[in-house]
């Protein structure tokens, strides 16, 4: 699914949302005045400019962010917005903190030891953005209302380029969130070559240059810009400010990983000048999460040419397969790769250092994923598959049953959590629910700094499993639940989408006034995030309320003016103007807490979504059958 696919278009002008392409150089004061007075809207004011760069490069995590919002607390007529932009700022300098903390572990393992956003990041191939996206969203909206509390009428980002990428993160989506009827304008100015698009083959010298341009391309095609060439004489004609990053072992690069911070992380790639095995492991997930697939496949490759260790060799060869199934959907590549993971560990030395139960036990998982996957492309029936993933699975937990170490604990919840999804799918859902009520205690949490939102996510995973087992009802009071602690936390997409589930609860349980009620609040919600899903999801299930409740009229008129405003048609415009409402099928997923936030996220997603195919709808395995290598 492409980015934009995700969103709907800012509601402001587009001559609100100005991008020029200069050609070198930074913005300076006269011409930045120059530039106001030729895209500004606001003739009769004294512009008020909040201008956005970065002063020396720097591509740390929040580096300019953090500046800014230090700035923006000055100013007196945001009140209590102050305290709010702190605790933000505060979140932003932590975030840091313990990127700076990985670096003073013993290399790969000891980060992976010290972080567990660092250990999912090197031991899957799926981001988990949770915090920094929630981060950067609340720091979005919240800059929002300073901006309009004091006044200003421009927001200018300068050279976009050398700006760090979650600070872009943040601007891009508090321009998208601008409310219609706002003053601001927004100008975004950049520096773009495309010159790694015409290099031959990827080295890790053309990384950074790769993963700004393609989150610059991102940013675009979210906000729908009107695109210009800086006007003459808007710029300072010289030497391009330099980016850089702080000093750090692979450890700390991690954190950059962990983060999102991509960019940072391919500078470090980019000075790797003969990376050994964990540089190459982590420069191969930088690559996935980049979307460049064949080539972390590639630089897996050298690692495990390189790697004298049995047990690591298995590890790489894992994540290997994990790209090629989940990734590039070829089922029979990925299982070679796990047949060389096993083999590696026909030949463990007594030194080896690793864990060669553990490292067998995540190949046997991504088996067990393997064979539902590759039953659903052949469209044999499920049930041919589910007793050799089954097997798969048991295998794999009774490897890790014992020992306390951080991974083999984390594996081992991975493995139950993923055996409570192969009883979902199989239709034993008494079991699946059993499984996950014992494996996700929640007294798990109790204490930890995070406690609240991590019962509210099982108790969603719960839900939802209920819910899908026919038993709505009960799942009711449980979605809204989680749906009022996350609206308690701040977290509107997490609540938004919670509505989802719990609206359709509602519906399938019989409840059509009440459903309608949340449908219409979530749809309003919805629209405000700009989140396509979201509004279509909302507005059919909107409608079917009404054609429940008798009033097929008001259904119609809805999806009309909803097409018209969001260009969101949850039925072909010839359908509506015929009043034929037979094709309306209202959504067919629960919701609950998503480890990811692609939204706000705004990077490379898979082109298909593997645990879609491997839950049997249609649309996910036909798109996986499409794009199979």
């Amino acid at each position: 699914m492409k980015r934009s696919e995700l969103l709907l278009p800012p509601t402001t002008r587009q001559d609100s949302r100005i991008w020029l392409n200069q050609p070198h150089g930074t913005i300076g004061a006269a011409p930045l005045e120059t530039i106001i007075g030729q895209f500004g809207r606001h003739k009769t004011l004294t512009p008020k400019t909040f201008h956005c760069r970065s002063l020396n490069g720097d591509l740390s995590t929040f580096a300019t962010a953090i500046r800014l919002l230090e700035k923006l607390c000055e100013e007196p007529a945001i009140g209590v917005l102050s305290g709010q932009l702190g605790r933000l700022i505060d979140g932003m300098r932590k975030a840091c903190a313990e990127e700076a903390h990985l670096d003073s572990a013993a290399g790969l393992e000891g980060a992976i030891q010290k972080n567990g956003d660092a250990l999912a990041a090197l031991r899957r191939i799926s981001r988990e953005s949770m915090v920094s996206s929630n981060l950067i969203d609340q720091a979005a909206r919240c800059v929002l209302a300073a901006l309009d509390a004091a006044g200003y009428t421009h927001v200018v980002i300068s050279s976009a380029e050398i700006i760090d990428r979650p600070s872009l993160k943040l601007f891009a989506r508090a321009c998208l969130l601008t409310p219609e009827n706002s003053r601001l304008v927004w100008i975004w100015t950049a520096t773009a070559s495309n010159s790694w698009k015409t290099h031959p083959g990827l080295e890790f010298g053309m990384l950074p240059v790769c993963a700004r341009e393609n989150f610059m391309e991102a940013i675009k095609s979210v906000l729908q810009p009107l695109e210009l060439d800086a006007p003459q004489g808007s710029h300072e004609v010289g030497t391009a400010l330099k980016t850089h990053i702080a000093q750090r072992g692979v450890g700390g690069a991690t954190g950059w990983l962990a983060n999102l911070n991509y960019d940072a992380c391919a500078h470090w790639a980019a000075a790797q000048a003969d990376p050994g095995v964990d540089d190459c492991r982590l420069i191969a997930l930088l690559m996935v999460n980049l979307g460049l697939y064949d080539d972390a496949v590639d630089i897996l490759q050298r690692a495990i040419a390189i790697c004298s260790q049995a047990t690591l060799r298995c590890h790489l060869w894992y994540v290997s397969g994990l790209i090629w199934s989940k990734r590039l959907y070829n089922v029979a590549r990925s299982n070679a790769c796990f047949d060389m993971g096993d083999a590696a560990l026909e030949s463990v030395a007594a030194g080896d250092g690793g864990d060669p139960h553990m490292e067998r036990a995540w190949v046997q998982n991504g088996r067990a994923m393997n064979a539902i996957l590759a039953a659903r492309l052949a469209h044999k029936p499920i049930s041919t598959a589910f007793p050799i993933a089954f097997s798969h699975l048991t295998r794999a937990f009774d490897l890790v049953r014992d020992g306390g170490t951080r991974d083999r604990v984390y594996l081992r919840f991975n493995l139950l959590g993923n055996m409570s999804n192969l009883m979902e799918i199989g239709g034993n859902y008494a079991v699946a629910l059993d499984l996950l009520n014992r494996t996700f205690d929640e007294s798990l949490a109790r204490g930890a700094e995070n406690e609240r939102e991590w019962i509210a996510q099982q108790r969603c995973m719960r839900a939802a499993l209920m819910a899908r087992a026919g038993d709505a009802a009960a799942a009711i009071p449980i979605f809204a639940e989680a749906r009022e602690l996350m609206q308690q936390f701040d977290r509107p997409i997490s609540a938004e989408a919670l509505g989802r589930s719990q609206a359709k609860a509602l519906y399938q349980s019989g409840a059509y006034g009440e459903a309608r009620e949340l449908f219409s609040t979530c749809l309003d919600e919805a629209r405000a995030l700009r989140s396509r899903l979201g509004v279509q999801t909302h507005v059919i299930g909107l409608a079917a309320c009404e054609i429940s409740l008798g009033r097929e009229k008001t259904a119609l008129s809805l999806l009309r003016t909803i097409g018209e405003l969001e260009d969101v048609w949850a039925l072909p415009p010839a359908a509506l103007a015929s009043a034929d409402l037979s094709g309306l099928r209202i959504q067919d997923a629960y919701y609950g807490l998503s480890l990811s936030i692609p939204e706000v996220d705004l990077e490379d997603m898979a082109p298909a979504s593997i645990a879609g195919a491997l839950r049997g709808r249609q649309t996910e395995v036909d798109a996986v059958r499409a794009l199979k290598k």
